[in-house]
């Protein structure tokens, strides 16, 4: 068995007719990813209402459905928990300091507040407003304080959720030589 294969069977997921499906699942045929070979070229599609999103390109298969794979959970999980979202900008429109910590407690070695670190989810306040980052990227300017709380907080369950992901296939992303990095950028970007 391929170490892609391993991944796919792991995660209860198939190839059928290049898209990515679940083992038992129909596709959904206005949003799915999909790995198509052009010219000796593997590219992941993300598939949305008739719109191509090429998502990452190789010339191997095997690291061409890892990223599929990564693709296919950035598309259907859901993580995002509306009440604690619901609550969290309540607590940062209130200034209720001790629940907004609260709600961030479980993402310590991921997230910073107040400066820039590489490899964490970012709040940069600036007065009333403030910006979210993660290393290159601007996840939001210039927010309002709850809703850069409430981008931040979801990028964090993001994040810790493809940490995962590369923790539990270590060993194939290693054998594959694909950088964690990459994996998590798809994932979240």
């Amino acid at each position: 068995m391929s170490n892609a294969q391993h991944v796919l069977n792991k995660e209860n997921l198939k190839i059928e007719n290049k898209i990515i499906t679940e083992m038992k699942g129909k596709v959904d045929l206005e949003n799915y990813i999909s790995i198509v070979n052009e010219n000796d070229v593997y590219v992941v599609n993300e598939n949305h209402r008739g719109s191509k999103k090429v998502k990452y390109t190789t010339d191997n298969y095997e690291k061409a459905v890892i990223f599929g794979i990564v693709s296919y959970k950035k598309l259907n999980d859901k993580i995002i928990d509306r009440e604690k979202v619901r609550e969290l900008r309540k607590a940062v429109n209130e200034n209720d300091i001790k629940f907004v910590n609260q709600c961030f407690d479980e993402f310590t070695n991921i997230f910073s507040e107040g400066f820039f670190q590489i490899n964490k989810i970012c709040i940069i306040k600036e007065d009333e407003k403030a910006n979210v980052i993660f290393n290159d990227n601007k996840i939001v300017e210039k927010a309002s304080l709850s809703r850069a709380f409430v981008a931040a907080f979801n990028y964090c369950k993001n994040y810790q959720k493809i940490i995962d992901f590369c923790n539990k296939y270590k060993e194939v992303l290693k054998l594959l030589s694909i950088d964690e990095n990459d994996i998590v950028n798809a994932y979240m970007f």
